[in-house]
């Protein structure tokens, strides 16, 4: 991909330094340097472990200037209750987490050709209190609806069970 994004960006005339790093791991990035951060496609939700998630985040957090902005993009743990597949992950998952104390939302699914994909789904809490942890100001939250890849449709209609995400603002304080 970087492979990709360098050539694009070289036929644009853009300059363009690519960065090969593990998210869990951005020392090689300079503090305080950027004033945006984005982190799409539930990108998030592929890091195992809420240590390392909570780890990502907090170098975000540390690249953005203060007042810098991240956006960022997860998956609802709750939608799999509307797909007939999804229904009996999720029951096996909520008993799983509630009852026996194991953490909850990670999947390995086969998805878009890749066998055995990880893939972590965050309740609304859960990724608010991420958020927090890792020293982030939550701003603004954009319910996303399934169908349409758009915001949801009468968001304020049960949107933490409605939504199949969020695309989430947050702020790096003063």
């Amino acid at each position: 991909m970087l492979r990709v994004a360098v050539e694009h960006a070289e036929a644009a005339g853009v300059p363009l330094l690519p960065v090969e790093a593990n998210l869990c791991e951005l020392d090689c990035l300079a503090s305080s340097r950027f004033d945006y951060v984005i982190c799409m496609f539930s990108t998030l939700g592929m890091i195992e472990g809420d240590g390392n998630r909570l780890r990502a985040l907090e170098h975000m957090r540390r690249l953005l200037v203060p007042g810098g902005r991240l956006a960022l993009h997860v998956h609802n743990v709750w939608f799999n209750a509307w797909l007939p597949a999804g229904r009996s992950w999720l029951l096996r998952d909520r008993l799983g987490k509630w009852l026996l104390r194991r953490p909850g939302g990670d999947r390995r699914m086969h998805d878009r050709g890749i066998p055995n994909m990880f893939m972590h789904v965050f309740s609304f809490g859960e990724i608010c209190g991420l958020l927090r942890r890792s020293g982030l100001v939550l701003d603004e939250v954009v319910p996303l609806d399934a169908t349409c890849s758009g915001p949801l449709a009468r968001p304020h209609w049960l949107p933490r069970l409605r939504a199949n995400g969020w695309v989430l603002f947050a702020h790096r304080p003063m």
